[in-house]
Parts: structure tokens; C-alpha cells; sequence
């Protein structure tokens, strides 16, 4: 692989990630604006966030055995749909609360974030072993980009 073209997939990798992390994170900033707009008690708010979590202790390993199993790549591919599919049933879940109609959204959004937390860590870890045989001679500058560039999204 060509050198632009390993930095390129390095640019690719700290993107999404950073993507992954604000994502993540974006919903904890509008906490006070979701609750007003979307009527939410802070017990249901913290309930979507509790979903998001919960999936995160046990996810990096079962992620991992995948990736084993199938690549890391397919894998990769896996959980960016698992959370592309998160993302959109959430959006849905939130125009049919703000619709009035919570009896329908609220169970979206749950189910949304569960999906987007399920993908969560697994989306962070693949990536890695995908640069690792590109970056062998800089894999420490890497990751620390990386690392970096992920902070960016927090």
C-alpha cells in the first residue's frame, strides 16, 4: 500500500471513530434541551442512556471472537450497520415524540440507542487491526492520532 494511501485510511479510521464519540456524547450535551422538547422525565432520559452503556461491558469481547471469525473488516461492516440502524430508528423515535405521540417514540429512542451502544466499542477496537500491518513502522504516532482525533469527538 502506497503511502497516501495508508494515511488515507488512517484519516478514514479517525474519522468514523470520531463520529463514534461524538455520537455518543451529543446526546449527553442536549440532555435539558431532549427533556423540554421531547417531554422526558430525567428518569427516561437516563434510561436510553443506560442502554447505550450496558451493552459496552460485555460487547468489545463478542466483537472481538467476530472479528476472528469473520475479519475484521466484515466486522467492522457489521457493526457500523447495527449502528447506522441505531441511529435512524432513534431519529424516528424522536419526530414521533415530538409529535406527541410518546407511547410510539419513547420505545424507538430506547431501542435506537441500545442499537447504537451495541455497536459502540466494537466500531472503536476493529479498526485497529485493520491499520496495525500499514502502520507497523509508526504504530505508536498512529495511535496516538488516533487517540487523539477521537478526544475531538468527546
Amino acid at each position: 500500500m502506497g503511502i497516501r494511501l495508508r494515511w488515507w485510511l488512517a484519516a478514514c479510521v479517525a474519522f468514523m471513530i470520531f463520529g463514534n464519540h461524538f455520537s455518543r456524547d451529543s446526546v449527553g450535551a442536549l440532555e435539558k434541551q431532549m427533556e423540554s422538547d421531547l417531554e422526558l422525565t430525567p428518569i427516561e432520559y437516563g434510561s436510553f442512556q443506560t442502554v447505550y452503556f450496558l451493552p459496552n461491558v460485555i460487547m468489545p469481547l463478542v466483537g472481538g471472537a467476530i472479528s476472528h471469525k469473520i475479519g475484521a473488516a466484515r466486522t467492522l461492516l457489521v457493526f457500523l450497520a447495527i449502528s447506522t440502524t441505531g441511529h435512524l430508528i432513534f431519529a424516528v423515535g424522536t419526530w414521533f415524540t415530538s409529535e406527541h405521540l410518546k407511547n410510539v417514540g419513547y420505545p424507538l429512542l430506547v431501542a435506537g440507542r441500545a442499537l447504537q451502544g451495541v455497536a459502540y466499542e466494537t466500531i472503536d477496537l476493529v479498526p485497529l487491526p485493520i491499520l496495525a500491518p500499514y502502520f507497523s513502522d509508526l504504530w505508536g504516532i498512529i495511535s496516538g492520532l488516533i487517540n487523539a482525533f477521537v478526544r475531538l469527538g468527546s
